[in-house]
C-alpha cells in the first residue's frame, strides 16, 4: 500500500547516495535506518493491505500541517512520544527523510484527520521550529501522506486504520496492545451484528497481523485486574502466566496479587490454578505443587550384582559435600570389622563416587 517516495522529502542526496566524506558508522547508521524503516513497512503493510481490501487503496499526496487534526483520544489512547524520542526521530527524518508517509483522512471542513504517523508530524513540527536549528523551514511545512478521502472509509473503517498502525510500532506495551486488540475485536463483532459473515475473531486477528490464538491471548489479558495487567506489562509477570490468570475470578486475582503469589509461581503452576474456584482451592493447589517439588521418585540401574542375602540402601547427600560424605564413608568403612574383601569392595564403589 504504502511506499517509498523516490525524493525523498527535505533530502538532496548526492550522486552515489552517500556523501563522500561521511564516517563509516554514519554509514553503518544509515543502513541500519534503512533496513528498520523497509521491516516497519512490510508489516504495516501486510495488516493495512486487509483494509485496503475492502475501502480501496488511498491516494499519495503533499499535505500542509496547518490542515492535520489529530484522530480522537478514544481511538488513539497509545503513548505519546517522548520529546527525546522526536529529536532522534527528527535528526534520523532530516539526514535520510521520510520513509514511510502517514495516513489521513480527509474531513468535510477541508482538514485532514491523522490516523497512522501522529509521531511523524510531531517530527516535522520539530523541525519546522526555532529550536531544532533548521534553516529553511519551508521545506517541513508539507508532509507526504496517504490520503483517504471522506467518503472512502467509515468511522469504524478509521478506527481500525489507527489501531493497525499504532500497533505495529515496536515499542507497544503488553497492556496496551491488549486494549487495542480487544477495540478492534469488538469493531469486527459490530460489523458481524450488522450482517458480517465473517468470525470477528478471526477477521480482527488478520488485521492486527497475527494468528487466532495469539489474538485471542491479548484479548484474555482485558480480564486481569488492573495490577495484574499492569505487572504483565512491566515484566514482573510473563505473558502465559497472565494468560492463565485471566480464567480466574477477580476476587481470585486479587488474592493472588495482595499476598504476591504472582512474583512466585511459574506458567505451569498458573495453569494449574486457573480452575480454581475459591481461595482455599488455591492454597491447597499451591500446597500439593509445593510437596510434589519436595520429593523425587528414582529408578536406580546398576551393574552390581546383588546377592540374596545384600540389600540396596540409597543413600542422598547435597552436591557440594559429595566428597566430603565419601571420604567419611570410606574411613567408615577402614575400622569397621568387615572382612576385607568386603571392605575393598565398598571402598572402590565410594572412591568412583567421588568428583575429581
Amino acid at each position: 500500500m504504502s511506499k517509498i517516495i523516490s525524493k525523498r522529502h527535505g533530502q538532496n542526496n548526492s550522486a552515489g547516495g552517500v556523501a563522500p566524506d561521511r564516517s563509516q558508522q554514519k554509514i553503518a547508521d544509515h543502513i541500519q535506518s534503512l533496513k528498520n524503516n523497509i521491516e516497519y513497512m512490510a508489516k504495516q503493510e501486510s495488516s493495512l493491505d486487509t483494509i485496503d481490501a475492502v475501502v480501496g487503496r488511498p491516494v499519495e499526496r503533499l499535505i500542509p500541517r496547518d490542515l492535520l487534526i489529530p484522530a480522537p483520544d478514544d481511538w488513539n489512547f497509545f503513548p505519546k512520544a517522548s520529546d527525546d524520542k522526536i529529536k532522534e526521530m527528527s535528526e534520523s527524518i532530516r539526514q535520510y527523510g521520510l520513509f514511510h508517509n502517514i495516513t489521513v483522512w480527509a474531513q468535510e471542513d477541508g482538514k485532514y484527520m491523522i490516523l497512522g504517523g501522529h509521531t511523524r508530524v510531531a517530527c516535522f513540527d520539530y523541525l519546522a521550529s526555532e529550536e531544532s536549528g533548521e534553516k529553511d523551514h519551508e521545506k517541513w511545512t508539507k508532509i507526504p501522506a496517504l490520503v483517504y478521502g471522506k467518503d472512502q472509509i467509515t468511522e469504524m473503517d478509521a478506527q481500525r486504520i489507527v489501531i493497525v498502525s499504532n500497533t505495529d510500532q515496536r515499542d507497544v506495551s503488553t497492556k496496551t496492545r491488549a486494549k487495542a486488540y480487544m477495540n478492534l475485536f469488538q469493531l469486527e463483532r459490530e460489523k458481524a451484528f450488522y450482517g458480517s459473515r465473517f468470525d470477528p475473531l478471526l477477521s480482527a486477528a488478520s488485521q492486527a497481523n497475527t494468528s487466532k490464538t495469539v489474538f485471542f491471548r491479548y484479548l484474555s489479558l482485558m480480564k486481569l485486574i488492573a495490577e495484574l495487567q499492569e505487572a504483565v506489562s512491566n515484566g514482573h509477570l510473563s505473558f502465559m502466566t497472565g494468560y492463565h490468570l485471566s480464567f480466574l475470578s477477580s476476587d481470585l486475582q486479587k488474592f493472588i496479587y495482595d499476598n504476591r503469589i504472582f512474583e512466585q509461581i511459574t506458567t505451569q503452576t498458573a495453569s494449574q490454578l486457573k480452575k480454581c474456584s475459591t481461595i482455599e482451592e488455591i492454597r491447597q493447589k499451591l500446597r500439593d505443587i509445593e510437596r510434589a517439588t519436595k520429593y523425587y521418585k528414582y529408578t536406580f540401574q546398576t551393574r552390581n550384582q546383588k546377592s540374596v542375602d545384600e540389600e540396596v540402601l540409597p543413600l542422598f547427600v547435597e552436591k557440594n559435600t559429595r566428597n566430603e560424605m565419601a571420604d567419611l564413608y570410606i574411613q567408615a568403612v577402614n575400622e569397621s570389622n568387615f572382612p576385607q574383601d568386603i571392605k575393598d569392595k565398598l571402598i572402590n564403589t565410594m572412591s568412583s563416587a567421588k568428583i575429581n
